[in-house]
């Protein structure tokens, strides 16, 4: 990277220094005290570039809208794809009640109004008011950008310490609604579920119940990240949820997880073990199949109205599923089956429920990828059956 350097301001004689695209005035040119100026400035720049802007105006004039513009690029660097969106959904009333109110200014009155935005909002797509836990999520998020914007001299603290003391909303003191628990899959739903599949998504479903894995992590695995060494298989993520705290992330694929990954197996070891276009791939001939009209009339496959014009198509398969179209597609298929619609993340608890039940919570925290046990108690049901036995033998 090119560094700015330091030039003579020929009208002026001044040393000057230009950077993120404005003009910093160093004092006479060629003195000791305008080049201490000029490498205070260039260390400030470099240590980071994306606030230094924001952290040349004075906080009497910075605004929310420039400090919400500076945290969000502090943002996509920091946390990990699905947070950041969170972050990004929570901030905007921020945006939308005060974009031109001093950053100096805001206060709990402020957060309140924001809260109370956040209440009254219906979700887009749900057509429902936010939950009571997303809204706290959501104002934890608010005052986590002030925090950092105190520790980037963009705010005084005062600010995060007084935003700080506004209680969170208690169950049962609110008017915002509850989210409802997640609770583990039965087998028998799953199973019904992988009658309407794809072989591509019904490995990934079998997967994430064999490994505990999260949803996201079964979509990126590629062959390169599975060491086939050893007599368990092992995945090393470097892109996962906890990242960015340190921590390190491995997949245990035992003999019944691989016999499901090893169709799998035949792809070069950056791509995805599961495409999207092979499940496309399977339908169209599922369907093709299954077609009661003579071949010689009505559409081939691969030659239809579109084709015949030169057009290409209105929407090519991804090579990799993500979080939403492997949900998307579970949903779809629990339609077919005409059941309750459920969610991948519901794998991983039957996953967590079922290893509790055999090992013990430590050995269910190893395999989830858990720091600490209290987690893992938020995936794993106590297991129902011993304490029923306990109670039919002691009481």
């Amino acid at each position: 990277m090119r560094i700015p350097g330091y030039r003579l301001h020929r009208g002026s004689g001044r040393a000057i220094v230009t950077l993120c695209g404005k003009d910093f005035y160093l004092g006479r040119h060629g003195t000791p005290e305008s080049k201490r100026k000029y490498e205070r400035l260039i260390a400030e720049y470099l240590s980071n570039r994306e606030t230094f802007l924001a952290r040349t105006v004075r906080q009497s004039d910075l605004t929310i809208a420039e400090l919400l513009d500076a945290f969000v690029s502090h943002a996509s660097v920091e946390f990990a794809g699905s947070e950041f969106v969170k972050i990004k959904i929570a901030l905007r009333p921020v945006k939308a009640l005060y974009a031109d109110f001093p950053a100096k200014d805001f206060g709990p009155q402020q957060l309140r109004a924001v809260r109370h935005r956040l209440m009254t909002e219906v979700h887009p797509k749900r057509k429902k008011l936010r939950s009571r836990v997303w809204i706290n999520l959501a104002i934890s998020y608010v005052v986590r950008m002030f925090r950092w914007g105190a520790s980037e001299e963009l705010v005084p603290p005062e600010i995060h310490a007084a935003i700080k003391l506004v209680p969170s909303l208690k169950k049962g003191k609110t008017d915002a609604p509850e989210t409802t628990r997640v609770t583990p899959v039965s087998l028998a739903t799953v199973e019904a579920t992988l009658k309407h599949c794809t072989p591509v998504i019904e490995a990934m479903v079998r997967v994430q119940l064999l490994t505990g894995c999260r949803p996201g992590e079964v979509c990126r695995l590629t062959p390169g990240m599975i060491d086939r060494r050893g007599t368990v298989w092992v995945a090393r993520l470097e892109e996962h949820k906890t990242a960015h705290r340190g921590r390190e992330r491995f997949i245990y694929f035992g003999p019944k997880s691989q016999a499901v990954l090893f169709a799998f197996m035949d792809r070069p070891d950056d791509k995805p073990l599961f495409s999207p276009r092979e499940s496309e791939e399977y339908r169209r001939k599922q369907r093709a199949e299954a077609r009661t009209t003579p071949r010689n009339q009505g559409n081939r496959q691969g030659y239809t109205a579109r084709t015949r014009a030169n057009r290409p198509p209105k929407r090519m398969p991804r090579e990799s599923y993500d979080r939403r179209s492997y949900g998307q597609a579970l949903e779809y298929a629990a339609k077919k089956a005409n059941i309750r619609a459920w969610g991948p993340n519901r794998l991983r608890h039957a996953a967590a429920t079922q290893l509790r039940a055999d090992f013990g919570i430590e050995t269910a925290s190893a395999v989830l990828g858990h720091s600490e046990l209290r987690t893992t108690e938020v995936y794993a049901e106590r297991d129902a059956a011993k304490a029923i036995a306990a109670a039919l033998q002691n009481g």
